[in-house]
């Protein structure tokens, strides 16, 4: 008899995470932390850093590759028996996810370099439901590109106050025919809970903003493609609208809001 010599490697891994605007409270997957008893590995995607930081003026890809270097000095004092330190510390803009396993096969290479390629495909560089490649944020900054070259729209605009007090940022405003303010918010997730989340946080913003500034406020929503999780997601959304918010589901829709 013969059979398929296999050896299989657990490693253990935690997902790298930024938070490049504070204010709107969105989490992005940037990175993987990966250990074994034998060594460790750190990967911070270059290309989702660089998306990040054309998305975010304000957050340097610099600043991202800073916090690596930060990360990776904690790294080196933790492993391998000290690894819960480093993952229950936080950041301004980072934070670590909950420790996970994989098991990947340890033959003719190396697990923790088998396990960044498959990790980061599935958990950091994911094919959206929207189609390959959809990113509607991606989509709306090369839709206004010539509006924001000409000065039309203006880009992370901040308005003058805010009933909280906290320094309030809208993702775009012009001022075509009075102040119009549009924020794109992706509610296209898998966990409810998440998109609960990211719908209170927006509507208390459109609330805390519209009570102290007269200008208009649409968001812009990357609603899921399933058509009853789509129904769910743009009934629970209308609390946005409850606090004076308009609800947009398309590009063109907000495109003529901006230029009215």
């Amino acid at each position: 008899m013969t059979g398929e010599l296999t050896s299989k490697t657990s490693v253990k891994y935690s997902v790298i995470r930024c938070m490049p605007d504070l204010a709107r409270a969105e989490e992005r997957n940037i990175g993987l932390l990966l250990w074994t008893a034998d060594h460790y590995r750190i990967d911070i995607d270059s290309d989702v850093a660089r998306r990040l930081a054309r998305e975010t003026p304000h957050l340097a890809e610099d600043a991202i590759i800073g916090f690596r270097n930060v990360l990776a000095d904690k790294v080196a004092h933790a492993w391998p028996n000290h690894m819960d330190q480093v993952l229950s510390a936080h950041g301004y803009h980072y934070s670590l996810g909950q420790a996970a396993f994989t098991s990947v096969d340890a033959i003719g290479g190396d697990p923790l370099a088998v396990a960044a390629d498959r990790l980061l495909l599935r958990l950091v560089r994911p094919r959206r439901s929207g189609g390959p490649g959809h990113d509607l944020r991606s989509e709306v900054q090369k839709k206004l590109r010539p509006l924001l070259a000409s000065g039309r729209v203006v880009p992370n605009y901040q308005v003058p106050r805010s009933k909280s007090g906290v320094k309030r940022t809208v993702d775009y405003c012009s001022q075509e025919g009075g102040l119009q303010a549009l924020d794109v918010l992706k509610l296209n997730l898998s966990k409810i809970s998440d998109i609960q989340s990211r719908i209170d946080a927006e509507a208390y913003k459109v609330q805390d903003i519209l009570s102290h500034n007269g200008l208009r406020f649409a968001v812009l929503c990357d609603f899921p493609s399933d058509t009853d999780a789509r129904h769910d997601v743009q009934q629970r959304a209308k609390l946005i609208e409850r606090e004076g918010g308009a609800l947009l589901g398309n590009m063109d829709d907000a495109l003529a809001l901006l230029l009215r």
